[in-house]
């Protein structure tokens, strides 16, 4: 390499691969700080301002990587669905029936209506309809891509992973909301898992039925 072609490489090149980290170890913490704060005290009793001081950072960085708390929550409600499932060791409808069962278990904790009934209250109120569907968004993607995977299809071509995503997700509402109707007199883990296993067959009866 010759002295002039060495004195035309800025060094702003070279800088790129660790602003890029320092980006995503930023946002990591974010979404690590939003976690805590919002399960601790609430989504609605937390501010970003809260949030960015939490993480060691300035407001002003917070909304350069997220422009509200809407975004940030759904991104923190899903960060350790998309992480886990990157490592995942099954297909995509056996890791989700064991992430719907362990994520139950820890949401009911030591009491049960406690937990559940905070749950119905916020999806009952209307300022977290956005929230809410944010999220159901986020996770729908990620089980359309995986289930894609899966089945070496292009879901961008075949609809069949998005239909199998939504059918998980609804299945997980029901499970939600027949524990609301029965006022508590349910075992949502359990029927977390049998939801999760109805579309498991529903799956193995459409593959096979396309393979006849």
């Amino acid at each position: 390499m010759t002295k002039e072609t060495v004195s035309e490489v800025k060094p702003e090149q070279h800088e790129y691969p660790l602003r890029n980290k320092r980006r995503e170890e930023t946002r990591a913490a974010l979404i690590k700080a939003a976690q805590q704060l919002m399960l601790s005290r609430g989504f609605n009793n937390v501010t970003m301002k809260e949030i960015a001081d939490h993480a060691g950072t300035h407001a002003q960085t917070l909304y350069a990587h997220f422009s509200n708390k809407y975004e940030l929550g759904s991104e923190a409600t899903v960060d350790s669905l998309r992480s886990a499932i990157a490592a995942r060791e099954t297909d995509t409808i056996t890791f989700w029936r064991a992430w719907v069962e362990q994520e139950t278990q820890d949401m009911l904790g030591e009491d049960t209506v406690l937990s559940f009934r905070r749950l119905i209250e916020i999806r009952s109120e209307p300022r977290f309809a956005t929230l809410l569907q944010a999220i159901a968004h986020k996770y729908i993607e990620i089980l359309t891509r995986n289930i894609a995977t899966d089945f070496s299809l292009d879901p961008n071509v075949d609809l069949f992973p998005t239909l199998v995503a939504h059918m998980l997700w609804g299945a997980n509402e029901h499970n939600i909301l027949a524990w609301q109707e029965a006022d508590g007199n349910y075992d949502p883990v359990a029927g977390g898992v049998s939801a999760v296993d109805e579309v498991a067959n529903i799956v193995n009866l459409v593959r096979t039925a396309s393979k006849g």
